[in-house]
């Protein structure tokens, strides 16, 4: 008698654990707050009317570590609206001649380049149990950043801080999976596209804006994963 007895304790107890998340899981959620971490792949190519060895550089910090935090707020279930935040910072040095040729200059290039994206989303989500799917169109503010000791824009010798600012547009799918009644992990798949027209150079005691031949495109796709909160 004591083997169905330990069985049904068993059953018990697992029913206990599983209603409350299936109960939770039917419900309507209010909002939901994510943090991820991941990748950035910039898909567009560096100006070609820079210095051939400066474009090869520039491919060099086209990807790296990036970073995001967002806000969905849900309508009726199926609606969300939210506020997103995606940041990624690539560091790098080399030593690139200035031209083709023996004799050439070398010159030592040693620079941070950021980029911000403050936007606002759009979108649909759909709920299958523990199973949440977020489709969304972002628009916002992206900024641009160069900080470092070069700067093919610039006709002095200075050290670099250049600043350029646009319209970002770009969509967003996330897949998440329910854990227990709040907590979820989740994937992120996010495409950006902005385009720099004009730097502003942050001189010593002074600063100069510099409209581009050709625009500095930002355009990056960024896939991440991530933690969520669902209220």
């Amino acid at each position: 008698m004591k083997k169905p007895i330990n069985i049904t304790i068993l059953l018990v107890l697992v029913l206990s654990i599983i209603h409350p998340i299936h109960a939770q899981n039917t419900e309507s959620f209010r909002a939901r707050f994510a943090l991820n971490g991941g990748l950035t792949f910039k898909t567009s190519r560096a100006p070609m009317d820079n210095n051939v060895y400066y474009r090869d550089y520039l491919e060099s910090v086209n990807q790296g570590l990036s970073a995001s935090a967002n806000m969905q707020f849900f309508i009726k279930d199926i609606l969300c609206i939210g506020l997103n935040y995606d940041y990624f910072k690539k560091h790098s040095a080399a030593y690139i001649p200035l031209y083709y040729g023996e004799g050439s200059p070398i010159l030592d290039i040693d620079n941070t380049y950021t980029m911000d994206f403050l936007s606002f989303s759009l979108g649909l989500h759909i709920a299958e149990g523990r199973h949440h799917y977020l489709f969304q169109y972002l628009i916002g503010f992206m900024d641009y950043k160069e900080k470092g000791n070069y700067s093919p824009y610039l006709t002095i010798t200075a050290p670099n801080y250049s600043v350029g600012h646009c319209l970002g547009q770009g969509a967003m799918l996330n897949y998440d999976f329910l854990l227990n009644n709040h907590y979820a992990l989740g994937i992120e798949l996010t495409y950006f596209i902005g385009s720099i027209k004009k730097l502003n150079h942050q001189l010593d005691s002074s600063s100069k804006i510099t409209s581009l031949s050709e625009p500095i495109r930002i355009n990056r796709f960024s896939p991440k994963i991530g933690i969520r909160y669902f209220f």
